[in-house]
């Protein structure tokens, strides 16, 4: 078997000090302050043999952390490598958008996953959704990717008990950063036995829209206000700013 496959590193991930991490190649969301562009697009030089990611996975003495572009697009790819994983006794996580709420269902039901990263880019509502994820596409409706992301919320939940969750929200300012945005999206985790984190867009080289270079960073202070208020209103979530020394 083949899969698109941007690169395979070592390194430390939320799910433990040391992961082979396996960058997916190819994503259905277009936001505009991904530093992920190299791994956007599938393209022909990043097909490679299952076989050749295997062995890494092997000979490294690390956990296993699937990441992207988005893993879950290359379904079979990625059940057949956390199959193999789970194999070579290794522990196992993922980073997803939630759009693609079957392939989490076969993860969880076969009991190939130990830890979930959600990216949450954006409250639930239709214009906010599609200015944060520019996902929406002739084939495929903001209500219906929306609708997606809901149902592997739902699953999450039937879930929570058997794996560790994250969620994962990008503040950035003109696009995310609305306290009223951010209590939305609180709304929709609040039963999910998880921890929420907060972390500051920083424009890197590989921007996918270079015009947002110039944006300034929020500051550590802004992201402390936006938690004290969040646990204002939903004083049960679990809340952790990412991104400052």
């Amino acid at each position: 078997m083949q899969a698109y496959i941007g690169e395979v590193n070592t390194k430390e991930t939320p799910l433990s000090d040391t992961s082979t991490v396996i960058y997916f190649a190819g994503c259905d969301f277009n936001c505009g302050f991904c530093n992920s562009l190299n791994f956007h697009d599938p393209r022909s030089e990043f097909l490679i043999d299952l076989r050749e990611i295997k062995i890494q996975i092997e000979e490294n003495d690390a956990d296993v952390y699937f990441t992207g572009g988005e893993p879950c697009l290359q379904r079979q790819a990625l059940l057949d490598l956390a199959r193999f994983s789970r194999k070579c006794g290794k522990k196992t996580g993922i980073d997803f958008n939630g759009s693609k709420p079957e392939c989490l269902v076969s993860l969880l039901t076969e009991g190939l996953i130990d830890f979930v990263r959600m990216d949450l880019h954006a409250p639930l509502q239709e214009n906010a959704f599609e200015k944060a994820t520019r996902s929406k596409t002739f084939f495929i409706q903001t209500q219906d990717i929306m609708e997606n992301v809901k149902k592997s919320l739902e699953v999450l939940r039937t879930h929570q008990d058997e794996i560790r969750i994250e969620f994962a929200t990008y503040i950035v300012p003109g696009i995310m950063f609305r306290i009223e945005d951010l209590l939305d999206i609180a709304k929709e985790i609040r039963f999910i036995k998880s921890e929420w984190v907060l972390k500051p867009f920083r424009p890197g080289e590989n921007l996918l829209d270079g015009s947002l270079k110039s944006i300034e960073p929020p500051s550590e202070k802004f992201l402390i206000n936006l938690k004290n208020a969040i646990l204002k209103e939903y004083h049960t979530l679990r809340i952790r700013i990412e991104g400052y020394d």
